[in-house]
């Protein structure tokens, strides 16, 4: 319950709701996750380091670590595991078609240990991504009208 409390909080921060959320993060750390935030993005959350967050956003990785923890209740990791589940599981739904299998979307989104995916998966949404897809195809699919 507490992974899925947190990913709905990292998916209203991603999806820019921070200011009617976050209205005491101080504006450094709020300019500090922005940054990391497109940078992640752009990279489709692939190979994220801590490194990397500290030299796209010019501060110390103490710095954005706490402005993690200061806007989004998360460490970086967490917070970017989290939007990624919930990216891929967003392309499952949307775009079945698109994905022949699971690990093709979950590999797009930098998840390589695909059992450790699943897990994650299942314990954040409560069905497997095989699931997710398999459900999101048989919606996608028109029936066949009937003739009469």
């Amino acid at each position: 319950m507490l992974l899925s409390m947190a990913a709905i909080g990292a998916n209203e921060f991603h999806e820019g709701q921070t200011t009617r959320r976050l209205p005491e993060a101080r504006s450094k750390s709020l300019h500090i996750v922005q940054c990391c935030v497109r940078y992640a993005e752009s990279v489709q959350y692939q190979g994220l380091t801590l490194n990397a967050l500290s030299t796209v956003s010019g501060s110390s990785e103490r710095r954005v670590r706490d402005a993690f923890y200061e806007c989004c209740g998360m460490s970086p990791t967490s917070y970017f595991r989290l939007v990624a589940l919930c990216e891929v599981r967003r392309r499952l739904v949307a775009l079945p078609h698109e994905y022949d299998t699971v690990a093709r979307a979950a590999s797009d989104y930098g998840f390589w240990h695909l059992s450790r995916f699943a897990g994650q998966y299942r314990t954040l949404f409560g069905e497997s991504p095989h699931e997710t897809l398999m459900r999101s195809r048989c919606v996608a699919t028109p029936l066949p009208a009937e003739s009469g």
